[in-house]
């Protein structure tokens, strides 16, 4: 009857650790907090530009928007129509900013007057690749 106990014991030691290591996965988070891969590829690693290509194979949705491409660098250069974001190797990308465009510092909203008072700060952008129009510009604080 002992032996009975200690292979019952064993049995459910083993199955709830089973359970255990099933339940403990190894999801893993990107840099957006979003846990899905990044969308964008830059194909023109090293040649100094800081615009992003969006990968093969990624159509624009059915409501006929053109798809965002992303761009992250140090803000150099800010006023009410434009940013201009650089890259480490010196690359440059100006792109518009309308009434549209969204600006964050931080976490919070802003305004595009804001973002003269941040030149130097870390920078990320998501824009129109075909219009160069900036959606959502976001300054690192």
């Amino acid at each position: 009857m002992l032996k009975n106990k200690k292979i019952i014991i064993l049995l459910a030691v083993f199955i709830l650790g089973t359970a255990l290591f099933t339940g403990c996965g190894t999801d893993v988070e990107d840099e957006t907090g979003t846990g899905e891969p990044s969308k964008t590829v830059d194909n023109n690693e090293g040649s100094g530009d800081v615009s992003n290509q969006p990968e093969e194979g990624i159509n624009p949705d059915p409501s006929g928007t053109q798809p965002q491409t992303n761009a992250a660098g140090i803000l150099k250069a800010a006023d009410a129509e434009s940013v201009t974001i650089s890259d480490e190797e010196g690359g440059e990308l100006v792109l518009t900013v309308t009434s549209d465009t969204k600006i964050q510092i931080g976490d919070a909203d802003s305004a595009p007057a804001d973002l003269a008072g941040k030149i130097g700060s870390e920078v990320s952008a998501e824009y129109d690749e075909e219009t160069k129009t900036a959606t959502v510009v976001n300054i690192k604080e």
